[in-house]
């Protein structure tokens, strides 16, 4: 049986009255409004009664880990750029959507070594590439996001990668690492828009000794 939770405007849920116990700067964070418009519950408990008002008190104690909050969810992450090669090609909305898929992925899954298979797969759930992204190797993702009109290829320096707002993909060519290992796959991964980058796990910014192309979703097709 699926639950929903609802709450009327006193707050109360079933009659009983609670106190939410969020900070501002938490539900400044959030897409967080009675009744919840944000909340992803269904797809984690999977109509299991018990867990979801489990998962329900954990988040009105305040005790729901940061990385669980990641999963259920949708974030308003940081879509505002100064960087001028951004400039009227940005597309604001469709990159959020794109970083929060990006991010519960990562956050889902976080493994080592599977970058190209996780965050194609995050930008193929955008609608702005039907599906059809599939590649072995992370840096041939290149020339596919190159040559599809809903992404737009960006000048944008290794200094200034840690400053791209959300929903940026950066792809690199094979690398070589600071522990001197070789990388033939490359590297892709979707900005967060706050120096960190999903891929199939969430880490810093990445800035390889490689070649690397910037696509920014222009959302020509997308409905978000």
């Amino acid at each position: 049986m699926g639950f929903d939770v609802s709450m009327n405007t006193n707050n109360s849920i079933y009659g009983t009255r609670f106190s939410p116990l969020m900070s501002n700067s938490f539900q400044d964070n959030l897409n967080f409004s009675l009744p919840f418009p944000g909340m992803d519950f269904g797809s984690y408990m999977n109509g299991d009664f018990m867990s979801t008002m489990n998962l329900f008190n954990m988040l009105m104690m305040g005790s729901m880990p940061k990385s669980l909050q990641g999963q259920i969810f949708t974030e308003n992450f940081n879509t505002k750029t100064n960087l001028p090669a951004l400039k009227n090609v940005y597309n604001p909305n469709i990159s959020n959507k794109l970083a929060n898929i990006a991010e519960k992925n990562a956050l889902r899954t976080n493994t080592r070594g599977r970058c190209a298979a996780i965050a194609t797969d995050s930008i193929n759930k955008t609608d702005l590439t039907n599906g059809r992204i599939r590649v072995g190797s992370a840096y041939q993702t290149d020339s596919i996001l190159e040559n599809n009109k809903n992404f737009k290829e960006v000048s944008v320096s290794k200094s200034d990668l840690k400053n791209l707002p959300a929903g940026c993909v950066v792809v690199w060519q094979p690398f070589t690492d600071s522990h001197n290992r070789f990388h033939e796959h490359g590297h892709i991964a979707v900005t967060l828009g706050n120096g960190k980058e999903a891929s199939d796990h969430v880490q810093n910014q990445l800035v390889a000794n490689s070649r690397y192309s910037v696509f920014v979703p222009i959302g020509i097709n997308s409905k978000a």
